[in-house]
């Protein structure tokens, strides 16, 4: 039994999430997801009525922040533990394409850097790029292996570029930005060929995954949904259910990244020993 309400502060304005946090208390609730950004977790972590409540954050990994709140939870995934995994795959000539101007494309070049031994090409593409030649003209990036930091759209175009310009790569990798069908859609087979990427959502219950696209949401592919969903499980069962296997330790989502490969139909894991 448990009811569901929603408190919506409208934006991150301190004042405005002092006013929601406080009515949410009066009113008794303890359980709290909070989908803010470091902004609002920030102002979230220096008020004193925080700690009467539980508060799940599936947007922040406890790694990125800095906080005494034993009450707050964190869902975020790591991506430093995805660059590790891509990185065990590269041949040690690297190429890395990266949205200009994008937030998570350049945290992303931020870790690729500390995270690859051999950096290799960087190429930053502008938001409204049209014209590729000039990027892809580079002979150099034959046989290296590429790390795609952009999401779907302007990954599918890529690679779609690389083919066009006999640009083979030994292996093309990326991050959780890209395990989405759209990226199938949007791309050739031919282009998708030696494509692998790192996933972090857990499989779940078949009568889950259905019951939840019903309500709208995916927890197949989006992780912002399936932390929300491991963050409820917790919040109402601890670690105690069978239905999420997905554990939370220390107070922080304990992601099991895993590598796949495109399919013509999707994604498939890829067996490693």
């Amino acid at each position: 039994s448990f009811e569901i309400q929603t408190f919506d502060t409208y934006d991150e304005k301190s004042d405005n999430i002092l006013r929601e946090l406080t009515t949410l208390n009066e009113r008794g609730f303890t359980k709290v997801i909070a989908l803010f950004t470091q902004n609002g977790f920030d102002i979230l972590n220096s008020l004193e009525e925080s700690k009467q409540v539980k508060i799940f954050f599936p947007l922040i990994n406890k790694n990125e922040i800095a906080t005494e709140n034993e009450n707050f939870i964190f869902g975020g995934i790591s991506y430093p533990d995805q660059l590790d995994l891509l990185n065990s795959l590269s041949n040690g000539r690297n190429t890395m394409f990266y949205k200009k101007g994008g937030y998570t494309e350049k945290k992303l070049k931020d870790l690729y850097v500390n995270i690859f031994s051999n950096t290799g090409i960087i190429k930053g593409i502008q938001r409204k790029q049209n014209n590729y030649k000039s990027i892809m003209k580079d002979k150099r990036m034959i046989d290296t292996t590429i790390l795609l930091n952009t999401y779907p759209v302007k990954s599918a175009i890529i690679l779609s570029q690389l083919t066009a310009f006999e640009i083979y790569p030994s292996k093309v990798l990326s991050t959780q930005i890209n395990y989405n069908p759209i990226l199938i859609k949007l791309t050739q087979a031919r282009d998708r060929k030696k494509l692998y990427i790192a996933n972090s959502i857990g499989k779940v219950d078949s009568f889950i995954e259905d019951y939840t696209k019903l309500l709208g949401s995916d927890i197949t592919y989006n992780w912002v949904d399936y932390s929300s969903l491991v963050g409820v499980n917790y919040l109402l069962n601890e670690n105690e259910s069978e239905i999420i296997k997905t554990q939370i330790i220390d107070n922080q989502v304990n992601y099991k990244p895993t590598l796949y490969k495109s399919t013509s139909y999707g994604f498939q894991e890829v067996l490693t020993n």
